[in-house]
């Protein structure tokens, strides 16, 4: 199948209806089944979505961009101009998926509940770059010596995964590091949200982490009970754009070695090499290190 569909009731919520989707779009094998892009999205998804009374929530969590780098043709073919070949099969995926998302805004505005619809769009973490630093730092021997540029890896399975799934095609510039790393590289990205008429035509600067998604969408909609959950509602940095309140929060790399602490404006990285501490907002790009001098905030 091209997706799967998980109805689960969201906080007892009633008779509020939910769906989680999966949409493996990068695979050959999605392309390779019955179910296109287009009829999962608007024959399945959709019409569940738009059935029912209440309060409704869609999730779809796209399987695109990410490894393996695989597009259909046609999409690629867009893109002939980009000359690194894993630069352009990154862009035809982030195509692919762009596609399918004004699909569903499509079909939203033809059944006119788009205006009620509180539209939010981010990655869950940074693009996966070609020079990924790996970590144990044995993964990285095969890109090393050239392995990865061979047509068959020799014919060694490990080499061949290794190759396919740290082959990034992402660019996080000016932000340092990428996907797996607690670089901003790493963890900071974009994110929209969008309500017809209420949240649109202005860009804010300030700090959301996505655990203060959903208690923020529940401010939205007024959802009066109490619940338990480490976010807090940042409708008011929506609001106002100078404020710039945010979470206190912590993140750690994909091996648990090296943790991120944030708290606005500062950022501090410990791990076996020490303490690092970067005012991410003065020096995004983590060049300088004010630990030594700022001992007290570390």
């Amino acid at each position: 199948m091209a997706f799967e569909v998980r109805k689960i009731d969201p906080l007892d919520l009633q008779p509020r209806k939910a769906v989680g989707v999966q949409l493996p779009f990068s695979g050959k094998s999605v392309f390779n089944v019955n179910y296109t892009t287009e009829e999962a999205i608007k024959t399945n998804l959709i019409n569940y979505f738009l059935t029912g009374r209440g309060e409704r929530f869609l999730n779809v969590n796209f399987g695109a961009p990410h490894i393996p780098n695989e597009a259909p043709e046609e999409s690629v073919l867009k893109f002939s101009y980009i000359e690194d070949e894993t630069r352009r099969l990154h862009a035809a995926m982030v195509h692919e998926m762009d596609n399918a998302i004004g699909e569903i805004i499509a079909a939203l505005e033809k059944e006119n509940v788009l205006k009620n619809t509180i539209v939010m769009f981010a990655s869950d973490n940074g693009g996966l770059t070609p020079d990924v630093k790996l970590n144990p730092s044995f993964l990285s021997i095969p890109k090393k010596i050239g392995v990865c540029d061979t047509k068959n890896r020799f014919g060694i399975k490990i080499f061949q995964w290794i190759c396919e799934n740290y082959s990034g095609g992402s660019s996080n510039k000016p932000l340092p590091e990428g996907k797996m790393s607690v670089s901003e590289g790493g963890i900071r990205v974009p994110a929209v949200i969008w309500w017809p008429g209420k949240f649109e035509y202005s860009k804010s600067e300030n700090f959301i982490t996505m655990m203060d998604v959903l208690p923020t969408i529940l401010d939205l909609i007024n959802y009066k009970n109490a619940i338990e959950v480490d976010g807090v509602s940042r409708v008011s940095s929506l609001n106002d754009i100078d404020n710039s309140e945010s979470s206190k929060y912590v993140v750690t790399n994909i091996i648990n070695d090296k943790y991120a602490v944030i708290e606005m404006p500062y950022k501090l990285i410990t791990s076996a090499d020490g303490d690092q501490l970067y005012n991410i907002l003065d020096d995004p790009s983590e060049n300088l290190n004010i630990a030594s001098e700022n001992q007290e905030i570390v």
